[in-house]
């Protein structure tokens, strides 16, 4: 079990939850030891948010080449019925917006935006 990570709503794929408790620091905490580990971790999301999120990060970065080819892929296997699930540490890396900003107040615009969207 220690190369999976069960992250219920922490974590999803190319996101992660919506921080009802107002308590921003502790989920920008959670996602930056997440990110700290080994990229070949799988990780379990709570929910199937991938293809939102994945759109999402196509809006605000429609120029990465990783998150567009990634959306691609993740609406054929919807169309399919199939589901995006498990992702891995490293996907959600390149993919995972939430994974890459470097401050606290940087998450907190970034889950606003995503909040709005």
């Amino acid at each position: 079990m220690e190369n999976n990570l069960f992250c219920g709503d922490a974590l999803f794929s190319a996101g992660c939850g919506q921080v009802f408790t107002g308590d921003y620091k502790a989920q920008y905490e959670t996602l930056q030891k997440f990110k700290r580990l080994d990229d070949a971790i799988t990780v379990y999301p709570g929910h199937e948010y991938t293809k939102t999120n994945l759109r999402f990060a196509y809006d605000m970065h429609p120029e990465n080449e990783k998150i567009s080819k990634s959306l691609e892929e993740v609406q054929e296997l919807r169309a399919k019925g199939q589901p995006t699930l498990p992702t891995t540490i490293g996907r959600e890396k390149e993919i995972n917006l939430f994974l890459q900003v470097e401050t606290l107040e940087d998450f907190i615009e970034l889950r606003n935006a995503r909040d709005a969207f």
